[in-house]
């Protein structure tokens, strides 16, 4: 029987699965999202890409930058069937497709955290029966561009659940069109 000895068929079998693994392993935990609107200027720019790792809430820290699936958000659900608006749009960037629901890219938004369970609460945050610190399961998150952001400012406490992940890197800009 002529072949492969089974000390070279061992690498060529294990190679192909270890970068499978690996494939598998971004997929499950890196994410690239681009930038819409102007909430977070002059950090991120619409148009610009970054790139998102997953990592559960209890990670985050302030001044985090995350994405959060604001479809979660008590009120705040631009673009859904029932029309329901908790905060007004601050502009184009904030408003919703029609293609939304939960975990959609629709939904997710761009933002800074401000403060973590346990943080004093930003006064520019409104408080829940006069709490003084952010409670549990809830964080702050913050537009950079407080003019042109909808963010706890508008609809208060964000559930600690709603992040995606944090941001990790700045990927290359798109090259503006001539």
């Amino acid at each position: 029987m002529s072949g492969l000895s089974w000390p070279v068929l061992v690498p060529l079998l294990t190679a192909p699965a270890a970068v499978v693994a690996v494939l598998v392993w971004v997929r499950r935990n890196l994410l690239a999202v681009r930038v819409r609107g102007g909430s977070m200027r002059p950090s991120y720019r619409e148009g610009d890409r970054v790139l998102v790792r997953r990592v559960a809430a209890g990670r985050l820290r302030a001044g985090d930058v995350v994405v959060a699936d604001a479809f979660t958000f008590p009120g705040v659900h631009y673009g859904t069937p029932s029309g329901r608006h908790a905060a007004p749009a601050p502009g184009p960037g904030a408003v919703r497709s029609k293609a939304s629901g939960p975990g959609t890219r629709a939904d997710w938004m761009i933002k800074r955290v401000a403060a973590v369970p346990g943080d004093p609460r930003p006064v520019s945050v409104p408080a829940r029966a006069g709490e003084t610190a952010v409670p549990d399961g809830c964080l702050v998150l913050l537009g950079d561009n407080a003019g042109y952001s909808l963010d706890s400012r508008h609809f208060g406490y964000a559930p600690a659940g709603s992040v995606v992940g944090r941001v990790v890197r700045l990927l290359r800009a798109p090259e503006p069109r001539r």
